[in-house]
């Protein structure tokens, strides 16, 4: 019984809906070819598209010593060299583990 209602018989379209329907469906089904025929070709050319990939990466490689470096900022060293640290003083903090941090950041740095 579930079947027959999934297997329902599809509504005829109108003459309208058809013809504005059809050329999009010829022109996806042959993308689907055009694809699978791509598709196929690169899974037996492993070897070749591995090839390619490697090339291509080689020659950005190469033109990447062309970019050059006005539009990176510059480096400031004092950007993150500066900590502002506040500590609330209440029962339940432990002391000692505010020097603890200052010592580790002092090591650090």
């Amino acid at each position: 019984m579930m079947c027959a209602q999934m297997l329902r018989l599809q509504k005829k379209q109108s003459k309208c809906f058809v013809t504005f329907y059809k050329p999009i469906e010829r022109a996806l089904d042959g993308l689907d070819n055009w694809y699978q025929k791509r598709l196929n070709w690169a899974v037996r050319h492993r070897r070749t598209i591995i090839a390619g990939c490697f090339g291509f990466f080689l020659l950005s490689l190469i033109c990447a010593k062309g970019i050059g470096t006005e539009f990176f900022r510059h480096r400031q060293q004092s950007y993150f060299c500066s900590i502002t640290m506040a500590y609330r003083s209440s029962r339940r903090t432990c002391p000692g583990i505010g020097s603890g941090i200052d010592r580790k950041v002092a090591e650090e740095i």
